[in-house]
């Protein structure tokens, strides 16, 4: 059965189950809900009076969506169901979720990977690729020991900070390259600034002679030993000097005990090409999407077609 709480009552429902995700934590759904100007619903679905599935959604009306690529949605299932239970339940939350609202987009987690009750549900779905690395795995090919070698030779300072101004606006340079809407741009400087004074998000910077030549903005997930990288960006496109960066980033956060570092990024060839070099692991996740319109369109077209071919006979 579906339930939909307040704030404070889905916190101690979740709270009885299971530790808090990285996404559910309230200054960064304050501050999502704040700079998107939409509204926070926090669902729960129940079977046999235990929580099984777990969504905090994001809305304008009759539209759920998720307001920034960098962040997967709040959405957590049981990962002990056995295969009819997880089918039948998804799907009757998912059919739950089209009754309120005409258009919805969630970017599932990696953890999500049985997304056959949205198919069956008349979503359409978008396959999203990521690298998951392990902080303690530093063997790499020849060629991207060769990198590291000649990197090695400068005289570089790596460091985590609080993020700032010119972290952000090194790697809001980046997005502007990607061509992202003025709009974005505002909305995405204004969420960082909003999150720069939290625990969750700092930046990993590599400064030469003073001088920041690049910037990696990070969410660091302390509860369950998790890095999720969300941006970066160089003065310089030097190849050694990023291979030595993401090197003492996972040294620094091995250290630090994060086991895996989320590397957010490996649809682009061109990223993922070069970070294919650190011997990560491929993961796929899932972005689906309902029409409401969409939806109806096509049942018509099929149903014009069945007549078409009823009246051929």
């Amino acid at each position: 059965m579906l339930y939909i709480l307040n704030r404070e009552s889905w916190l101690a429902e979740i709270k009885l189950t299971r530790r808090m995700l990285l996404n559910e934590q309230e200054v960064i759904v304050d501050a999502l809900a704040k700079v998107y100007a939409c509204e926070p619903v926090y669902f729960i679905f129940k079977r046999k009076d235990k929580i099984i599935i777990s969504f905090i959604a994001f809305t304008k009306g009759q539209r759920l969506f998720q307001p920034i690529h960098f962040f997967y949605s709040a959405f957590w299932v049981d990962s002990g169901l056995s295969d009819r239970v997880y089918a039948a339940s998804l799907f009757e939350f998912i059919e739950e979720l089209k009754k309120r609202y005409k258009n919805i987009h969630i970017t599932l987690p990696i953890e999500i990977k049985d997304i056959r009750p949205f198919l069956w549900q008349g979503f359409s779905v978008e396959n999203r690729y990521t690298y998951l690395k392990q902080t303690n795995e530093l063997s790499y090919g020849k060629y991207m020991e060769r990198k590291l070698g000649k990197a090695e030779e400068l005289p570089l300072k790596f460091v985590e900070e609080k993020i700032d101004a010119a972290a952000i606006d090194l790697n809001l340079g980046l997005l502007k390259k990607l061509s992202f809407s003025k709009t974005s741009l505002k909305d995405i400087k204004e969420l960082l600034k909003s999150l720069s004074s939290t625990t969750y998000l700092v930046s990993f910077n590599v400064y030469l002679d003073e001088k920041l030549l690049i910037s990696d903005i990070l969410l660091k997930d302390e509860e369950h030993h998790l890095i999720y990288e969300i941006l970066k960006n160089s003065l310089k496109g030097e190849d050694n000097i990023q291979s030595i960066a993401y090197h003492r980033l996972f040294q620094y956060y091995a250290k630090e005990g994060f086991s895996v570092i989320d590397l957010m990024g490996a649809d682009m060839q061109s990223i993922s090409k070069f970070k294919a070099g650190f011997n990560p692991t491929l993961t796929p996740h899932f972005v689906v999407k309902y029409s409401w319109v969409k939806n109806a369109t096509s049942k018509l077209k099929t149903s014009a077609k069945t007549i078409v071919k009823g009246l051929i006979r």
